[in-house]
């Protein structure tokens, strides 16, 4: 399931997200503080966006960065470039939303993009889709320790956990 907008949103006022269209029921799942975790969101027109929402569970601890990737040469994030990434955030309150705002707004092309996250503790337990089965490809992770994304997405592992996040349009 990839996270797809299909027509530009009419209002640049009011921020628009994008986000799964299957994404309940959800449940709470630990992130590993040396993993990153992607998530694919494909765009159907160029689209400014201006932060990623990460959605609190029931402990949040710790710091969050999240960045965003092109896609690399075989549709998967490994070889994709970093196209903006996050300052090191606190994480919020517990069952809530929060917005992480990236370092800039970015406008990306029309195409295939991955939505990275690390935390830097790990007891954090962000919302993940629960019993939703992802299609192959479509989530994955790198080991890494909590830090800045490097430029250049190194190899990745497929995964079956898909955490509730999204975007923001600018």
């Amino acid at each position: 399931m990839t996270t797809r907008i299909t027509t530009p949103p009419t209002n640049k006022r009011t921020p628009h997200y994008l986000f799964p269209i299957n994404r309940f029921p959800a449940a709470d799942a630990t992130i590993l503080n040396t993993r990153v975790y992607l998530q694919l969101i494909e765009l159907e027109f160029p689209t400014t966006i201006d932060a990623v929402v990460f959605n609190n569970g029931a402990t949040a601890a710790g710091n969050i960065r999240v960045g965003i990737y092109s896609a690399g040469a075989s549709d998967t994030p490994a070889g994709g470039t970093l196209q903006r990434e996050s300052a090191s955030t606190a994480i919020g309150a517990v069952f809530s939303c929060q917005i992480i705002s990236l370092s800039s707004s970015v406008t990306l092309a029309a195409g295939q993009y991955w939505i990275a996250w690390c935390c830097s503790n790990a007891t954090s337990t962000p919302v993940r889709n629960g019993n939703y089965a992802w299609p192959a490809g479509t989530v994955c992770t790198f080991d890494q320790a909590f830090g800045a994304l490097p430029t250049t997405c190194p190899a990745i592992t497929d995964s079956s956990t898909s955490l509730l996040n999204w975007v923001r349009t600018a």
